[in-house]
């Protein structure tokens, strides 16, 4: 079930200190509307201005007796209607920044809607240059503005419900998506046979670098020092705080190899475990200081070699030009958070379903564990592994995309890992793509309701 929810809001006015008088929620459930409403006139704090009144009509004694934001009846009532679905708005900024206002000073800062799409740009993107307001769009597709004098929050989220409606038939979410691409910052994935797997880097920078006297010494040097590392890591696989320490070690042993003729192929493996290695030295800085630390710090001989290794290990792949320039750049990139639990949801369902290789499955968990770690190296981590996430999400999207899953959902196996974790992991899967643009957003929406109808 694909299901959005139409918000509309009034309000006492139009500046940052404004409240929300009227808010209206309608639901629309694979496309159609339900008939669901929620509804609620609310009483604000504050007298209504009367260029508001001139719009809508409420006045500030018509509200008395009703319940405040705060009351259970409208915050919990609207928190548990919308409940995980993604929100349409017309103008989102001016709704989104009154609803969350209003969670906030009822104590519910953060538990509102997560995935928003603005309907009016949407709109702008199908017609530009049109009149692309609700009046303008409703006149456009024959909708009835049969509202009286004043406006009102229900009678245009029932508007807008149409309106919507009339976007998305109109919207070939095909077209948008397949000129989607992955971002750099986060691991490339390729489909290959039943799996999406890690995409090899074979830039040509990188191959000419790799033969250089010097890079293949310092190659060297990192493989004898993995090796030595690696055997007095193991004790630590069960112990709080390093699990994770001697599998990256053994991973990186794997991923290096004998050959650094190699090494330019398997670079994005390569850097992602190198940053799960840095976090868990910064985290060992931080405990060390932290007289309330719940961990203990690395013992010396295991801390001295392992930070030997990441120093030799780091500036080694910054010879390589195409890591240079995606560290320089996931250093100062700025990502939320609150995103890497999405991207952990998303390579936890592929890992059930086993859409991603075991092996590679485990690289991506590790940059999540590494992005809760402090310091510089954790918020690399943060990047990576959430636009490895969207990645991952992209290069699923573009079988679908490619216009032969009609055909081959029901016979491939890669098609119908993908369907599984598509509709296992909605929500997750529109929260990472929720700062992009509307035609993008409604396009991986529609792409879902599309699998669900399929697989009816």
């Amino acid at each position: 079930m694909n299901r959005q929810i139409i918000v509309a809001i009034e309000t006492t006015g139009y500046e940052p200190h404004d409240e929300i008088i009227e808010l209206a929620c309608v639901e629309v459930v694979d496309g159609l509307p339900t008939g669901h409403e929620f509804h609620q006139y609310i009483r604000p704090n504050i007298i209504i201005s009367e260029s508001a009144i001139r719009v809508h009509g409420i006045t500030t004694g018509a509200l008395q007796g009703k319940p405040q934001f705060g009351d259970p009846a409208v915050v919990d009532g609207f928190l548990r209607f919308v409940g995980d679905s993604s929100v349409i708005a017309f103008q989102t900024s001016y709704v989104r920044g009154y609803v969350e206002a209003a969670l906030a000073v009822a104590g519910r800062a953060g538990q509102g809607p997560k995935h928003w799409t603005d309907a009016q740009r949407l709109a702008e993107n199908l017609f530009p240059d049109a009149d692309n307001s609700i009046d303008g769009l409703a006149k456009r597709f024959g909708i009835s503005m049969a509202r009286g004098e004043h406006s009102g929050a229900l009678i245009n989220a029932n508007i807008g419900c149409m309106i919507y409606i009339e976007l998305a038939d109109r919207f070939d979410w095909k077209d948008a998506l397949s000129e989607i691409s992955q971002a750099d910052l986060g691991v490339q994935f390729t489909a290959a046979g039943e799996f999406i797997t890690f995409a090899s880097s074979e830039d040509t920078r990188d191959l000419s670098r790799s033969e250089d006297p010097s890079v293949i010494f310092l190659f060297h040097e990192v493989v004898r020092k993995v090796a030595a590392l690696s055997p007095l890591l193991e004790r630590f696989d069960n112990q709080a705080g390093w699990v994770g320490l001697s599998s990256a070690t053994k991973r990186l042993q794997v991923s290096l190899g004998l050959n650094p003729e190699d090494v330019p192929r398997r670079l994005s493996q390569i850097y992602s475990l190198v940053l799960e290695l840095g976090s868990f030295v910064e985290m060992d800085r931080s405990v060390q200081t932290d007289q309330g630390a719940t961990v203990d710090p690395l013992p010396h001989e295991v801390r001295r070699p392992l930070i030997d290794l990441i120093r030799t290990a780091a500036p080694w792949l910054r010879l390589f030009p195409t890591i240079r320039e995606l560290d320089d750049e996931a250093g100062a990139f700025l990502i939320d958070i609150s995103l890497v639990e999405p991207a952990r949801e998303v390579f936890d369902s592929s890992r059930v379903e086993l859409l991603v290789a075991p092996e590679d499955i485990e690289a991506l968990q590790g940059l999540v564990e590494a992005a809760h770690r402090p310091g510089l190296q954790g918020r690399k981590a943060t990047v990576r592994s959430v636009l490895s996430a969207r990645n991952l999400t992209v290069a699923a999207i573009s079988l679908f995309a490619s216009g032969m899953w009609s055909t081959f959902v029901d016979d491939s196996i890669l098609f119908k890992k993908a369907t599984a974790v598509f509709l296992e992991s909605e929500p997750q899967i529109l929260r990472l793509f929720e700062d992009a643009s509307e035609d993008i957003k409604l396009s991986v929406s529609e792409l879902i309701r599309e699998i669900r109808e399929h697989q009816r």
